[in-house]
């Protein structure tokens, strides 16, 4: 999980979200309640630049989607009982803030209705 939580990686998500934060202000939001198509458009260019970095470093560790999935839930379950600059035992050092910014990205590029959290 190391290569989401790098800070540079970090800074390209940041980046991406103060960008085009501004088209998800109240006033953006189409007088029917529905949304612009340029909101759907930029969840794929997210979730692209995400699942990219993610197919890299499955291929790079020799993971499947399902192992990370697998995984994932089980840092999940020990990271409730921590605090966030506490290390995640068996994480090879990963703290729990990091995890929680990598479950937050993984879950908006996925989820359109996280990723309208994120951006707003």
């Amino acid at each position: 999980l190391y290569a989401f939580c790098d800070q540079a990686f970090l800074e390209e998500m940041r980046l991406f979200v103060r960008s085009h934060a501004a088209e998800f202000g109240p006033d953006s939001q189409l007088p029917d309640g529905s949304h612009p198509l340029r909101w759907v458009e930029l969840h794929n260019a997210f979730r692209a630049h995400f699942d990219a970095r993610l197919e890299t470093v499955l291929k790079q560790e020799g993971l499947s989607r399902e192992e990370l999935v697998s995984y994932t839930a089980e840092l999940q379950e020990v990271r409730q009982h921590l605090e966030d600059d506490d290390v995640i035992p068996a994480s090879g050092g990963l703290k729990a803030r990091g995890f929680d910014t990598f479950l937050s990205n993984m879950t908006a590029s996925e989820d359109y209705g996280t990723f309208l959290e994120v951006m707003r």
